[in-house]
């Protein structure tokens, strides 16, 4: 019984190409811990990675073929996903992800948000200034 696939549903694409997106998606935030998407596909992403990380974390058989075959058998984009739940979901039960809405896309005015890890607080875009980059490599030496 396979009750998840047919409750996430995207206006004009077919049921393959939509797994397509949210498998790349669901990479992409293992790997970034934060990606920028419109709104539709960030609350289908979360209820998707949610449901993989609380297979991933039971550690049983059908768990692990379950994860299988959502990344299709992909050996390092599955080591790389259970790296990230190993690591960052390891202490929490549930609400693994969290959607922040943010301003809309300026082209076709579509709803965009932010979609993260719940575990992870300080998100910082700011690069550092070239003063703490020589501080930085002043205190290895």
């Amino acid at each position: 019984m396979n009750k998840g696939i047919k409750k996430i549903r995207m206006n004009g694409k077919n049921k393959e190409h939509t797994m397509a997106i949210i498998r790349s998606q669901a990479l992409d935030l293992a790997i970034k811990k934060r990606i920028k998407t419109t709104l539709h596909k960030a609350k289908l992403l979360s209820r998707v990675f949610d449901r993989l990380v609380s297979h991933a974390k039971k550690g049983t058989k059908s768990g692990e073929n379950y994860i299988r075959s959502f990344f299709s058998s992909n050996d390092r984009s599955i080591k790389r996903f259970m790296s990230i739940v190993n690591e960052y979901m390891h202490d929490r039960s549930s609400g693994y992800t969290r959607v922040i809405k943010t301003t809309n896309r300026l082209g076709d005015n579509a709803k965009m948000a932010y979609i993260m890890f719940s575990s992870i607080t300080n998100f910082s875009n700011q690069k550092k200034s070239i003063f703490q980059k020589s501080i930085n490599r002043d205190d290895k030496k």
